[in-house]
């Protein structure tokens, strides 16, 4: 059943063309348009499953700068389990992450209420933005949120900085833009081509065509017709079956009715608008119309960098900001996405460009290894090679100018020994 009432007796009729039918109850569906109706279209759905599940999968190391300008990872700090492992007793940390995603793609801004004890963070909690109500203090700027739990459950006031909030696209420091509302005419007109579909071939007889007899039928011929034809030819799992016809009458098969044509149509651009809407390639859901083998490489690093880039960075700064002490900050500590999984090529490309990079000198074994997931195999794995046949071109020069300076003091002696023999 669609989202539209059925009281008007004209919702369920088949002659009205596609644009007639959206324009009659386009208006209607968006009144209805909300985060539950919305992922209720599968592209819609399937667009915000993508996004959040990869950003979910993706681990958060903490690193620490190191005073040779290098960085190593912190497995013990406070936090990394918070980030990798678990948001709480409750809640894994994919879970968090993919609820807290879904949240920020379909509502004015995500949020993560941060326990701590002692003033470090001991649990997170991703909470449904329908539940969040924030507010500024207009003269010092500082956010303040309330949260409301449920029926019989106490209000609680939240601390800015007790709260992970990420904004979509938004105007000002409290004027966050809900993309329901945004989403309205795509998704309005996506369910009532939907709907349309479904009372189309839920009511069309199949096979279509057009009956001819020389003579007339009574009235009584033609309600025993119609009932055979509702009962035995109409609806799914009816559609092959032969026709029975009696009296000289005949049946003239119609190319395909516009309806159908339209309804297809309709369907793949809507898939088109919302995936240009959650700035997703349309790969990623289920559309390949366009999709090559040469071009899908493409689309997926277009979608790393142009889809998950900017929730990324968004996510990183606030955990930086939230999670992290001042003074981790001042000594180098800081959290950051590992989204080489997502950029990986075929093992032929990946060992390829490790063999370059391993021969030019800029990654060692073990660097390598552990892109691949791999355990070092010690020290020795930390050496860096370096071709025998590159020199800083400095020494170069340097070596060069000394070689001419021995050569003439090598002529200026050989010259001398060959006046001495004469």
């Amino acid at each position: 059943m669609g989202i539209f009432s059925k009281k008007d007796k004209n919702f369920s009729n088949k002659n009205m063309t596609v644009q007639e039918w959206l324009e009659r109850y386009s208006s209607e569906a968006e009144a209805v348009i909300n985060k539950d109706t919305a992922l209720k279209v599968a592209a819609a759905y399937n667009a915000v499953n993508v996004i959040s599940s990869q950003i979910a999968m993706l681990p958060i190391p903490i690193y620490k700068t190191t005073s040779n300008k290098g960085r190593e990872k912190i497995r013990d700090h406070a936090i990394y389990k918070l980030l990798n492992v678990a948001f709480n007793e409750f809640t894994t940390a994919y879970d968090g992450w993919k609820i807290f995603m879904a949240n920020c793609l379909t509502s004015e801004a995500g949020y993560i209420y941060i326990k701590r004890k002692n003033g470090i963070p001991v649990a997170l909690y991703p909470i449904n933005s329908d539940r969040v109500t924030k507010s500024i203090n207009l003269k010092t700027y500082e956010p303040k949120y309330t949260i409301n739990w449920g029926k019989g459950e106490p209000l609680t006031n939240v601390k800015y900085t007790d709260m992970i909030e990420v904004k979509g696209l938004c105007y000002g420091i409290n004027d966050s833009t809900d993309p329901m509302d945004i989403l309205k005419n795509v998704l309005g007109l996506t369910l009532a081509a939907e709907d349309y579909s479904v009372e189309y071939f839920k009511n069309g007889i199949h096979p279509s065509g057009v009956f001819e007899m020389p003579g007339s039928l009574s009235d009584e011929q033609a309600k025993r017709f119609k009932k055979d034809l509702q009962e035995k030819y109409s609806g799914l799992g009816k559609r092959h079956k032969a026709l029975l016809l009696e009296d000289g009458m005949k049946f003239n098969r119609i190319s395909a009715p516009p309806q159908e044509g339209q309804t297809i149509e309709s369907r793949k651009f809507q898939i088109l608008e919302i995936a240009r809407f959650f700035n997703i390639p349309p790969n990623k859901l289920m559309e390949f119309e366009r999709a090559t083998w040469n071009n899908l490489e493409e689309m997926n690093i277009s979608f790393v960098n142009d889809t998950l880039m900017p929730w990324i960075t968004s996510i990183e700064q606030q955990i930086n900001m939230q999670l992290l002490m001042p003074s981790e900050l001042e000594q180098g500590y800081y959290a950051e996405f590992n989204i080489n999984g997502l950029l990986r090529g075929k093992l032929s490309e990946r060992y390829n460009s490790y063999a370059q990079a391993r021969q030019w000198g800029w990654l060692s074994v073990n660097e390598i290894r552990e892109k691949e997931n791999m355990s070092n195999i010690g020290p020795q794995g930390d050496i860096y090679l370096s071709p025998s046949n590159m020199v800083n071109s400095d020494e170069y020069a340097n070596k060069k100018e000394g070689g001419n300076e021995e050569d003439a003091k090598q002529q200026k002696v050989e010259i001398l020994e060959s006046e001495e023999n004469k």
